[in-house]
């Protein structure tokens, strides 16, 4: 992989970071006024109210482990999907939002069946809007990078069948949205040569130094 100042998976959790921090103060906000409980303002939460500042240290945290046990910093930013990441981060908030309802909210000193209702709610919908809006810029800005060439996989195509002929015209076709850079082929198989020479020519020309392996 060649790349020139490539965005790295650390982004993603800072992103994530300051989303949780962002969505927790909300949802803190809005228990308190559910609650009747001051302090009713952000500024108050972080002036007054010491379990707030606890669990804003832990919250964070919570949410990173849950995303790195449901895989979400194994891939490069360069290999995510807008659409999968979306439904990625909607299953994760949906999980986290579920046990933080069980651990937390029904521990308020609050019975009645719409306070949970709403705080879940609210929790999943903001906790899956800002999460994704952060990953979403991220994503945007890799996908820029692909499209320009600034980053982008150098790949070699294994084989000189029809297969592999095809292959290379797909890929070339679709370079910038792939972002793999075709290096050249390796010959899978001896005695074939039907398909060598034309893969040969299209690396020449690909390659405008008309350099190619095989």
């Amino acid at each position: 992989m060649h790349h020139s100042r490539p965005l790295h998976i650390s982004l993603f959790i800072i992103s994530d970071i300051l989303a949780s921090v962002i969505v927790w103060t909300f949802i803190a906000v809005l228990r308190k006024h559910l609650l009747h409980e001051e302090p009713y303002t952000i500024s108050g939460l972080f002036t007054q109210d010491n379990f707030f500042l606890v669990s804003l240290m832990f919250i964070p945290l919570y949410w990173l482990i849950l995303y790195s046990v449901m895989g979400s910093y194994n891939n490069s930013v360069y290999k995510k999907s807008r659409l999968s990441e979306l439904t990625i981060t909607f299953i994760e908030a949906f999980l986290g939002s579920i046990i933080l309802l069980f651990v937390l909210f029904l521990n308020d000193n609050e019975q009645h069946y719409t306070y949970f209702y709403t705080t879940f709610f609210a929790l999943l919908f903001l906790q899956t809007v800002i999460t994704y809006a952060g990953r979403f810029i991220i994503i945007n800005i890799a996908r820029h990078h692909l499209a320009t060439g600034k980053f982008f996989f150098n790949t070699l195509i294994v084989g000189n069948s029809r297969k592999a002929y095809e292959a290379f015209k797909e890929i070339k076709k679709n370079h910038s949205a792939s972002g793999y850079n075709l290096v050249g082929f390796i010959s899978s198989e001896k005695n074939t040569e039907e398909w060598s020479w034309p893969l040969a020519k299209l690396f020449g020309q690909y390659r405008n130094d008309g350099k190619y392996y095989s």
